[in-house]
């Protein structure tokens, strides 16, 4: 597969994710994806991104300032 930004060879890897709100950053570690080796882009699957929203959505209103999830 190539990269649709740069047309770089993909690599599969397990990355982290944080996203920041405005009251909150949470940490999502160890997810699937894949990483382009020459612009660094991270991709994931939609079954994955589908489960990121899902992960966002329930710490955004369960969590505190600051929250660390392991992706599984």
């Amino acid at each position: 597969m190539d990269c649709v930004y740069c047309k770089g060879n993909i690599s599969v890897c397990i990355t982290d994710y944080t996203v920041i709100l405005k009251d909150c950053v949470i940490l999502i570690k160890d997810i699937p994806s894949q990483k382009c080796d020459l612009c660094g882009e991270t991709f994931f699957s939609f079954n994955v991104a589908t489960k990121l929203d899902v992960i966002v959505n329930h710490e955004k209103v369960n969590s505190n300032r600051m929250t660390e999830v392991v992706y599984s």
